[in-house]
């Protein structure tokens, strides 16, 4: 069955009209672009910036704290998505923003925010290639301060609204900001931009799957969020009690290890959707045991997805029938909801075929469930209001690199390097990959999922956009395309050497690379 974007609600789009929109719709009704909005200072945010400043454009970045970096900020004081133990599961040298900017470790902060000034940087490196939570922040500050990018960010600037202009303004966008972010007080100020960019992240607003009977839970339940705040800073809270993890990935793994270890818990459980059948495995080893004895901490009971909660007694009840009784916490290590207060959302995908019939007036992103913005042309562009854009939405990905290519993109489309191509073709385009999605069970879930090759094969893709940019330096195709390759070999190695069970030992973290910055080779220095 053939999968359509607008198939919901209403008929599949015509190209007529798509054709009919062309005149009043999409980037090439603007003569120029000069003043861009950026929402977000962290990663995405600071890469975008430099981007645009490359390209002479007038750029102002509204973040809502008082420093840069975004998701790598830590203070034990604030509930935050990052842990204080946390160390990156990818090595810091594929973290690297671009191969004119390496991520190098070394013993000294001030180290790790020089390197990225020069790839011939010669540090006191540590054993290892992953980074410590802080030292991500440190190179972030290096990267900032490499290209003056403070200069350009309004700091305590919370974006409330962004609405779109009548067709007849003198700019597109009009954002409406609270200047002191925090204070009850503030006045908003409102500034009109020809296009905004958005890298504002999703780690923010904590995804619970809807578990029926999740409200009869007798214990205590907590999102990954409120790890810190509520285990690390207490784990006395752990002894003689029985918790379940919900969820295997980076943040389920970490955690289930460190709870593990503390070696405080009566029992801990994991629940991975990943998996058919309950088992016990032995910790650290991670052997699954055919008969056990008796419950103990120095075991890992794994079972499937939850079905539900007991209504009656309380148990959880996992998909393959198997229930556990008098679990006390409940620790939700899955995810985070796309989040865009600041912008009208809806789950009424026929508002946009509204937009392209002729309602100028009526504005909205097609939000879904928290987990798909849809309507993006290359993930990144509004398919009707290109200078509309989006950074960062893929996940299970290396991040700095893809936001590095995104916003290569995104620059040169501003300044009418690269054209889009006309609208009928970017449904089109949008058409087939949500029918590749469903067809690979992909779209309700995964719909942002670029993990393995795939985020590799979208960022050849993007740099393939921007040759005409890229060609106009000597050489820089062939280098593009070897550091690409270089991301990928490192990131298939690591991968190799992660943990073959929720919460197995990280000895992969031991490893250290070493990259020539001038050929891209690499290797394995130590293990």
């Amino acid at each position: 069955i053939k999968f359509s974007f607008f198939a919901f609600v209403s008929p599949i789009i015509s190209l007529s009209m798509a054709q009919k929109s062309k005149s009043i719709y999409g980037i090439e009704t603007y003569t120029s672009i000069s003043k861009v909005a950026v929402i977000g200072a962290g990663a995405a945010g600071l890469i975008v910036t430099n981007e645009l400043i490359k390209n002479k454009f007038d750029v102002t970045v509204f973040e809502q704290s008082f420093q840069i970096g975004g998701v790598w900020q830590y203070d034990v004081s604030n509930i935050n998505p990052m842990y204080r133990s946390l160390r990156t599961n990818l090595p810091s040298e594929i973290m690297s923003i671009s191969y004119e900017d390496p991520f190098i470790l070394s013993k000294s902060s001030q180290d790790i925010k020089n390197s990225c000034s020069n790839s011939k940087y010669e540090v006191d490196t540590r054993k290892s290639s992953y980074a410590e939570h802080q030292e991500v922040l440190d190179y972030l500050i290096g990267y900032a301060s490499k290209y003056s990018l403070a200069k350009y960010i309004q700091f305590n600037s919370l974006v409330t609204k962004i609405t779109k202009n009548p067709r007849n303004s003198k700019h597109r966008w009009s954002i409406t900001y609270c200047c002191d972010a925090g204070n009850e007080k503030c006045g908003d100020k409102t500034n009109d931009f020809d296009a905004v960019v958005v890298c504002n992240g999703h780690f923010s607003v904590p995804f619970i799957p809807n578990i029926p009977n999740l409200a009869v839970f007798r214990g205590i339940s907590i999102h990954s969020i409120n790890y810190d705040s509520f285990i690390k800073a207490n784990p006395a809270i752990l002894t003689g009690k029985k918790i379940l993890i919900i969820g295997s990935k980076s943040s389920g793994t970490d955690l289930t290890r460190e709870i593990m270890q503390y070696g405080l818990a009566a029992e801990v459980h994991v629940s991975d959707r990943n998996i058919q059948s309950s088992c016990v495995l032995s910790y650290p080893e991670g052997v699954i045991l055919d008969t056990v004895d008796e419950y103990r901490s120095s075991l890992l009971y794994y079972h499937p997805a939850i079905d539900h909660i007991d209504q009656e007694s309380g148990a959880i009840v996992f998909t393959d029938g198997l229930q556990v009784l008098n679990i006390d916490i409940l620790l939700w290590c899955t995810g985070y909801n796309y989040s865009f207060p600041f912008l009208q959302s809806s789950d009424q995908i026929d508002q946009i075929e509204e937009q392209l019939e002729g309602n100028k007036d009526k504005f909205s992103i097609p939000l879904e469930a928290g987990k798909r913005l849809r309507g993006l042309y290359q993930r990144l562009f509004h398919l009707q209001e290109p200078t509309l854009t989006f950074v960062g939405l893929p996940f299970s990905v290396v991040p700095f690199p893809l936001f590095y290519f995104q916003a290569m993109l995104i620059a040169a489309v501003f300044k009418g390097t690269v054209q889009l191509p006309p609208i009928e073709e970017r449904i089109r385009l949008l058409e087939e990959e949500e029918n590749a999605l469903q067809y690979k069970n992909l779209f309700n879930d995964k719909y942002h999922y670029l993990g393995g090759d795939s985020q590799w094969e979208y960022c050849r893709s993007l740099v393939q956009l921007v040759l005409p940019v890229i060609d106009k330096e000597d050489n820089k195709r062939q280098k593009v395309a070897s550091y690409i390759d270089m991301l990928q070999g490192i990131y298939n190695d690591n991968n190799k050497r992660r943990p073959t069970f929720t919460g197995g030992l990280d000895s992969y973290r031991s490893r250290r690379y070493r990259i020539n910055w001038e050929s891209f080779e690499w290797e394995v220095e130590s293990d």
